[in-house]
């Protein structure tokens, strides 16, 4: 099973500082332009109508 989980933020690096001192372990961190977030992101919610 999979799952997937977007969660918006108003500082996203405090937010994730906090969650790695909480004990959160990181297992991918990728920087990408705002336009391969978005192309991500609508081929993901279109994976999701099959």
């Amino acid at each position: 099973m999979s799952a997937s989980l977007a969660l918006y933020c108003d500082d996203v690096d405090a937010t994730f500082a906090r969650a790695v001192e909480a004990g959160a372990t990181v297992t991918r961190v990728e920087d990408l332009s705002r336009e391969e977030a978005e192309r991500r992101v609508n081929e993901w919610i279109a994976s999701q109508a099959q």
